[in-house]
């Protein structure tokens, strides 16, 4: 996963343009998807050998191998080394290639949710989002701001006294392929997977009462009850089961939180390293800041776990206003960017050390709030999904957050080049207009890029704008829907409330009467929203 944002700073550098980007940019599709193939993994499984390690060995053993194999193209795919040809990087084939490695990831996510769901207490459950906030920074600051850091000679040279570059693409692959294929062969020798109920000859003798048994368990003793799971019948009826979830009123009213909620940071998003590259700073030196940034990764999870733990959609629209405001922020950090790289005169004599130390502040303030966002999201996951559907519920609450996040930065990456108006003034007669500030082709005319528009600034204020929106239309809702039991997150209760509806053709709301989450208000008849 974190080479998927390291080679994007590649190919920039290698002057892709923008709607090449936004292409590439879909190879993490598939964890916004895996909703489609979730039930098949909870579904089908050795029961003997274990039913998350049935997915998660091969497909990572798998990873492993495309690693290895891909590690020996990857240069030629990126138009590098002594035999590539002459020619822009193969985009679609890097995004094949990326495509299928994040589709192997997606699915190991799948098994992994669900194990976990498994492995905890629920007082401890909460706890899990920091661990996985963690785990996933350190990763993806290894294969992302490590990799371009170590991977290039002249910073190699100045910060570790090396010769030249410690690490190359290739070999970076190989040594990551073979740590996946050692790890999960520990994994499959060592770690032993407690069968559920069914598997172990269990007394739940049918889904009705294995759905009953857990649906009391959960209201009786929610900290016990996530600790074994339920048989699932099969693909068929897990797929009914979510379904059955998808027309709680509060399920609906939180995919729609998670859909919509990245619109007013898309294109930071989707565009942000790539314009500071364009402006002129470069990839390494946003590398060397990234130690302070991933440091505030792990530390955000630490301070502040247990405390968002307690009430997390609160802490995540104060994330989401955070990341909002610094929306703008880094607008300005733009603006000075280019006048220091593009507008001053060599005259000038303008340094750009203020300019690193105020990038490295707003790119930590901007990890802390991300991060604040992502615990948040999956401190609330891991309270409210049902073991009794094993990983399919965590996958359809991720899915809907990967989405909410992918779609609103594709469409802006998308967009960039299109609101951008950056014609070439050359005096070798009519050249294409340039791709934003600076433009190779242009400058191998002899012209110049003259900006007259920036599409960043355009969908800025227009992200801006969609963010002030969101936020004013969704804290009732989120505060409502904090408020709610764990029972209405329940398959237990989907079942209860809406199949006696479906059977009679009745025409009222869920039982209890209550306001409508999707509204804002409370659900049933229990408790309304909390007010901030």
């Amino acid at each position: 996963m974190g080479l998927s944002g390291s080679i994007p700073m590649i190919l920039k550098d290698k002057g892709v343009s923008y709607e090449a980007l936004s292409l590439f940019s879909l190879v993490s599709l598939p964890f916004s998807m895996k909703i489609i193939w979730a039930p098949f993994v909870d579904s089908y499984y050795v029961a003997s050998f274990g039913r998350r390690k049935t997915w998660l060995v091969p497909v990572q053993l798998l990873t492993g191998l495309m690693m290895i194999c891909g590690s020996g193209y990857i240069q030629l795919w990126l138009r590098d080394g002594e035999n590539a040809v002459n020619s822009e990087p193969d985009t679609l084939t890097l995004t094949a290639y990326f495509f299928a490695l994040y589709f192997l990831m997606a699915t190991q996510d799948i098994a992994v949710d669900g194990w976990a769901l498994t492995m905890l207490s629920r007082e401890s459950v909460g706890l899990a989002s920091a661990c996985n906030v963690f785990g996933q920074s350190l990763g993806v600051f290894l294969a992302n701001q490590g990799l371009i850091a170590l991977s290039d000679g002249d910073w190699c040279v100045k910060y570790l006294g090396a010769d030249g570059a410690v690490v190359t693409l290739p070999s970076f692959m190989v040594w990551w392929g073979w740590v996946f294929i050692v790890t999960t062969a520990v994994v499959c020798v060592f770690k032993r997977e407690e069968a559920s109920p069914a598997d172990a000859g269990g007394a739940a003798a049918s889904r009705e009462d294995a759905e009953k048994e857990a649906f009391q368990s959960q209201l009786s003793s929610p900290s016990q009850a996530i600790g074994a799971e339920a048989e699932l019948p099969g693909l068929r009826e897990t797929v009914r089961q979510i379904a059955l979830l998808c027309q709680l009123p509060s399920v609906t009213s939180f995919l729609f939180v998670l859909f919509t909620a990245r619109v007013g940071v898309a294109v930071v998003d989707g565009a942000f390293s790539f314009k500071l590259q364009e402006y002129g700073l470069r990839k390494t030196t946003l590398a060397t800041m990234s130690p302070a940034v991933l440091l505030v990764s792990f530390v955000a999870p630490v301070l502040t776990g247990q405390r968002v733990a307690r009430e997390p959609l609160r802490w995540y629209f104060r994330g989401m206003v955070a990341r909002l405001v610094l929306a703008a922020v880094l607008w300005l950090l733009l603006q000075y960017t280019a006048y220091v790289y593009v507008y001053s005169a060599p005259a000038d004599d303008v340094s750009d050390t203020p300019l690193y130390y105020l990038t490295l502040l707003c790119l930590v303030l901007n990890e802390a709030a991300a991060s604040l966002v992502f615990l948040s999201l999956m401190s609330f996951f891991n309270q409210v999904s049902d073991p009794s559907i094993g990983g399919s519920y965590m996958t359809l609450l991720n899915t809907a957050a990967n989405l909410g996040a992918k779609w609103p930065s594709v469409l802006a990456l998308y967009l960039l080049p299109k609101l951008t108006v950056s014609p070439c003034v050359s005096s070798a007669g009519h050249v294409a207009p340039c791709r934003g500030l600076t433009d190779a082709h242009c400058d191998e005319a002899g012209g110049v890029c003259r900006m007259s528009l920036d599409g960043y600034t355009v969908l800025t204020a227009l992200c801006l704008c969609a963010g002030a929106w969101w936020l004013r239309q969704n804290q009732a809702r989120l505060a409502a829907l904090q408020s709610l039991p764990h029972s209405d997150w329940l398959v237990a209760t989907a079942e209860r409330r809406l199949q006696p509806q479906t059977a009679s053709g009745a025409d009222g709301g869920g039982s209890g009467g209550g306001g409508s989450v999707a509204d804002g208000g409370g659900s049933g008849g229990g408790s309304g929203g909390k007010r901030d």
